[in-house]
């Protein structure tokens, strides 16, 4: 036995519960090493990130306030010049031009400065500067015993006009000082005097825009320049105006720079937060010492419930293990084993296998036999089937043919199969169809006739052609396709088709001769109504005549429409309303220039039984406005619409039908005040009402607000309907 053998053999006598356990031991050291690893990463940079984002929101709020700071002192310059004290001061003053210049210095607020209550509303300055109006300085009020610098004592036109009405930032001996000046003027415009506040900004200048603040975070001034220098700070016992940026970097994390926007200044300011590395540090490792704690502590849990959920699951290999040797020998009848002992893992799989060969040689033996049945239960349902089934080679030859292929073409199996079905079965005007399908379908694998079912002609052995009905479908057998056809002989079937095709030709001419003599006895319904009318002197008597030859006239037409046409069953609405109207007009006379008709239908067909009713109700309408709409040489228009629309049987949406909207109206005089159509006296209304509610089941209303007009909305009722109902 080799040493690998040996290993493996070693390998599987250690049960599985001490393998997995030392294995999850290892797993879980390992998970827990990578874990902290990534977390303590994450936490530091999570960490980092929140101070930063503090940082960033604290260093906003410090800029708004150091920016409220410095306007405090352009709006303090503004309040003290407008202020009673100092306009009254600068106009007691004589001062002149050619005068000797004695400069007089504050240490205290002087007589021009406003009330106390004022002053501790504003900005006290570190130094106030008042100049007479040829900008000479006159007074100086000096909150210490500092000595302002020469340059403020003698301003530039320049450093007046960039200060006037604004913050104005700039060095004055290469210290930087904020500066903000406003001028006073007389009713006329002339300049009195001019009040100008100047602070250096420094530690002081930072520290006093803040107020009393206990953060952590430290405040510094850096110019914007491409060497920033360090203006003030809020820390002066670690962070001093002439320590360099880099010195900074490297002690305190740099975050929320902001620029400070002081109007036209000579340089700009940045406004910078800090905070100390080391404190964060502390900070971040304490964060990560819980955080290591707490993974060690779930590692531990993972590790002990891991070891319990292996326990449970070998007892239950062990367990599945003893059921597969009960099933090999309860089912199988196999020879049942003394269960080994070591991994409970290689245990199952060798009894696995084991059960695996005798289940596939058992399922082998079945399926071997499952398919003779089946082969044998597919040559019964082929055998006895009515139509003829036939399976063909890819080179078209016939291989197999069952007894009905027999009946239908006359070829016994023995005679055709190994023939080409081209040569045998196909007819002469097919064959190269046939064959240009096959080769198609073995470049291209597409068939036009494949899957679907078509009438086409096959051959019989006597030689004649006979309709049939085809179904090919194609299956691949192993690497070559084979096609299954099924054919049936529909000789019968077309006899049968031609038979009725013949008696529907002679049943359409007889219903149109029917139509004919129909519209024929009405017409001579209606010439006997004329002559009556002709023999009559009774006005009244002659218009019913002419109203009831005008009515049967209107069935007569559709009787000659359904004639003319070789639909029997419809009639197109739009054509048959204007030879109606065309007639009405005729009848009573009317020119169609004096009162115009416009039709709209659609094109429409209805059912015979719709048409009907629907042309009575048109007749009766049209005439009623041709009599009586326009009286005099009044002109107008009728107009006829029939419209397709949606009608709810209930409140539900969803019960929606598809109606039709016949509206018949004009713009002539209008019906009586007093008019009601339920209710009317004219023989002709009382039809219109008749035909629409019992004829049509519909419903008809009147609208008499613009002429007249007559709307029927009803549900056509088709051929199927008539018949059910």
């Amino acid at each position: 036995m080799s040493f690998l053998s040996k290993i493996k053999n070693f390998r599987k006598r250690i049960p599985l519960t001490i393998k997995m356990v030392l294995l999850t031991f290892l797993i879980g050291l390992s998970c827990w090493s990578a874990l902290d690893y990534v977390q303590t990463r994450n936490v530091r940079s999570l960490f980092l990130s929140q101070i930063k984002e503090r940082i960033d929101s604290h260093s906003e709020e410090d800029r708004l306030r150091f920016d409220r700071y410095m306007n405090s002192f352009q709006q303090s310059v503004m309040v003290y010049l407008k202020t009673w004290n100092f306009n009254d001061y600068v106009k007691h003053q004589k001062w002149s031009a050619k005068d000797k210049i004695e400069i007089k210095y504050y240490s205290r607020p002087p007589s021009w400065f406003p009330e106390r209550k004022i002053q501790i509303i504003f900005s006290n300055p570190h130094f106030a500067i008042l100049m007479d109006k040829n900008k000479r300085v006159r007074e100086v009020y000096q909150r210490r015993e500092d000595t302002p610098p020469g340059s403020l004592l003698k301003p530039s036109s320049l450093m007046l006009s960039k200060s006037r009405g604004q913050n104005y930032i700039t060095r004055i001996d290469n210290i930087p000082f904020l500066l903000t000046s406003e001028s006073l003027l007389d009713p006329n415009g002339d300049l009195l005097a001019i009040l100008m506040f100047a602070s250096p900004i420094n530690d002081e200048f930072l520290i006093g825009s803040f107020g009393i603040d206990t953060r952590e975070e430290i405040e510094l001034l850096i110019t914007s320049e491409e060497k920033p220098v360090i203006i003030a700070s809020t820390n002066l016992s670690n962070i001093a105006a002439d320590m360099s940026i880099e010195m900074i970097k490297k002690k305190y994390f740099i975050g929320g720079e902001m620029i400070v926007d002081a109007g036209a200044s000579d340089f700009r300011i940045r406004l910078v937060s800090l905070i100390s590395k080391a404190e964060v540090e502390n900070l971040t490792s304490s964060v990560v010492r819980y955080e290591r704690r707490s993974n060690a502590a779930a590692s531990l849990v993972f590790i002990l419930s891991f070891i319990a959920i292996m326990l449970w699951i070998t007892y239950r290999i062990r367990q599945l293990t003893g059921q597969i040797s009960d099933f090999s020998e309860e089912t199988l009848g196999m020879q049942q084993e003394k269960l080994k002992k070591g991994d409970e893992l290689y245990v199952l799989n060798e009894r696995f296998q084991y059960l695996t060969k005798e289940i596939v040689e058992a399922r082998d033996e079945i399926a071997r036999a499952i398919k003779r049945e089946a082969e044998e239960m597919t040559r019964l349902i082929v055998n006895k089937a009515f139509d003829a089934i036939i399976t063909m080679d890819a080179g078209g030859v016939i291989a197999t043919w069952n007894p009905q292929a027999e009946a239908v073409f006359g070829w016994s199996s023995h005679e055709i199969i190994g023939h080409k079905a081209a040569d045998t079965i196909i007819p002469l005007s097919y064959r190269k169809a046939h064959e240009d399908g096959l080769n198609h379908f073995l470049s291209t694998g597409e068939g036009r006739i494949l899957n679907r079912t078509i009438e086409t002609k096959g051959l019989h052995r006597k030689g004649y052609e006979f309709p049939v009905e085809l179904a090919v479908a194609s299956a691949l057998s192993g690497d070559t396709y084979i096609f299954i056809a099924v054919i049936r002989d529909i000789t019968g079937r077309k006899k049968a088709e031609e038979d009725i095709k013949a008696s529907l030709r002679e049943k359409e001419v007889l219903l149109k001769e029917i139509h004919h003599r129909v519209k024929n006895n009405m017409q001579i319904i209606t010439s006997l109504l004329r002559l009556q009318a002709g023999k009559s002197a009774d006005e009244r008597e002659i218009e019913m005549l002419r109203e009831s030859r005008n009515r049967i006239r209107s069935m007569s037409l559709i009787h000659e429409k359904l004639y003319r046409t070789s639909d029997l069953s419809h009639i197109n609405f739009k054509d048959y309303i204007d030879d109606l109207t065309r007639g009405l007009y005729r009848s009573y006379g009317i020119d169609k220039q004096k009162i115009s008709c416009n039709i709209e239908a659609d094109d429409i067909l209805l059912e015979v039984d719709t048409a009907i009713p629907c042309g009575l109700i048109v007749n009766e309408l049209v005439s009623n406005a041709l009599k009586y709409a326009f009286p005099g040489d009044r002109r107008g228009m009728i107009n006829i619409r029939l419209r397709r629309i949606l009608e709810s049987e209930t409140e539900n949406e969803e019960s929606k039908f598809k109606a039709l909207e016949l509206t018949v109206s004009d713009n002539g005089i209008g019906v009586p005040n007093d008019f009601d159509l339920k209710n009317a006296a004219s023989l002709g209304l009382k039809l219109v009402t008749t035909l629409s509610e019992n004829q049509l089941n519909g419903r008809i209303e009147i609208d008499d607000s613009e002429g007249t007009r007559f709307l029927i909305r009803f549900k056509e009722k088709s051929y199927e309907e008539e018949l059910s109902g």
